[in-house]
């Protein structure tokens, strides 16, 4: 009965040692900094979705914008003093229905902007502007994926007029 108390505390007190030990023996921690945040990032996802309903003298209207990114050739960079510069190009496919009519469109898109950011580390957002556009076109994203290697920004946002309601939304993926 002695041995199996002692083994029963031995594997009680292995338990015990084993279970308190640092959770971060091999995992490294990457909060959300201004520090962390800032980097070179190349672009692996863009896309974005409109829809647009307009109601005019009793006739609901319904239009579709979808907009897909591919082939990119595209840098953000995000620098700690909260600049941000894109350059770079890609290649847009925009797809919907406009007034009733299908329609499809490729593009490359040059881009050479540079604005500002702001990080909110307790909300985990970040508002982007760019320069030349006045303050009401700064886009707000929700950063739904942040980590050493990727970052992955999503916004939505609602318009609405007596006549007029639309949906925007646009993700972006990023990595280092």
């Amino acid at each position: 009965m002695k041995i199996l108390q002692k083994l029963l505390f031995l594997l009680f007190v292995t338990t015990i040692v084993t279970s308190c030990s640092s959770d971060d023996d091999n995992t490294s921690s990457f909060d959300l900094t201004v520090e962390n945040f800032s980097g070179v990032y190349s672009v692996t996802l863009l896309n974005s979705n409109d829809v647009e309903t307009f109601t005019t003298d009793g006739e609901t209207t319904t239009n579709t914008f979808n907009s897909e990114g591919s082939d990119f050739n595209l840098i953000w960079t995000f620098t700690p003093t909260g600049e941000i510069t894109l350059t770079g190009s890609y290649t847009i496919t925009d797809t919907g229905i406009e007034d009733g009519e299908a329609f499809t469109f490729t593009d490359t898109v040059i881009l050479n902007e540079s604005g500002t950011y702001v990080l909110d580390v307790v909300n985990q957002t970040v508002l982007l502007s760019f320069d030349g556009e006045d303050d009401d076109e700064a886009q707000l994203f929700d950063i739904q994926i942040f980590n050493e290697n990727t970052i992955q920004l999503f916004s939505e946002e609602t318009f609405t007029s007596d006549e007029f309601t639309g949906v925007f939304t646009v993700e972006v993926g990023l990595s280092r």
